[in-house]
């Protein structure tokens, strides 16, 4: 069509970039830095077990030494006329000492 102008280009802009060149590099370094830290973990964990458990020991050694038991509780009865009324509630048993 001879008398018609040419279709005019539509101009949207530029188009913008995904990710900046600094966005991209600190994603590098966050997973650099996260590998690291989990290879040293792997390799250090065998070296803490000991001294894991050691807090675990001392831990219930703590709590051991600090029990109370109630004070009605009987630990130790040596008269054997209260053997039966003792055995007789279920909270005891008979353990003889040779």
């Amino acid at each position: 069509m001879p008398g018609l102008p040419p279709p005019s280009r539509l101009d949207y802009g530029v188009s913008p970039r995904r990710r900046s060149r600094w966005a991209r590099r600190w994603l590098l370094v966050a997973i650099s830095v996260s590998i690291v830290i989990a290879v040293a973990a792997c390799m250090l964990y065998p070296l803490a077990e000991p001294e894991w458990d050691q807090i675990q020991l001392v831990y219930c050694q703590h709590h051991w030494m600090t029990f109370t038991a109630p004070p009605d509780q009987v630990m130790y009865e040596e008269d054997p006329s209260q053997f039966a009324p003792l055995l007789a509630t279920g909270h005891y048993t008979l353990d003889r000492i040779s």
